[in-house]
């Protein structure tokens, strides 16, 4: 069964947020990006669960992911493995 843009999107949402979930209130390694801006390994492994979901349920598909302070457009595919989020 095909997913629908909006289950996909639920479900991507859902894989980021299971990592934001499971680091809340942890310490978090900070990445500085410029001046006063940075991530956090967190903010890391959230962008690379969310790109997995869109990977497993929409491969081949490009995205825009945001690396620090560059937009650079890649295959979804090149994101990685993920394990499939169940439907919403």
């Amino acid at each position: 069964m095909s997913w629908s843009d909006v289950e996909v999107a639920i479900a991507a949402a859902r894989a980021g947020a299971e990592v934001i979930v499971r680091d809340y209130g942890a310490d978090h390694a900070r990445f500085a990006k410029s001046g006063t801006d940075f991530a956090t390994q967190t903010d890391v492994e959230a962008e690379a669960a969310i790109v997995g979901a869109l990977t497993v349920h929409r491969p081949g598909t490009d995205s825009l992911v945001r690396n620090p302070g560059t937009a650079v457009p890649r295959k979804a595919n090149d994101a990685g493995s993920s394990t499939p989020c169940a439907a919403p």
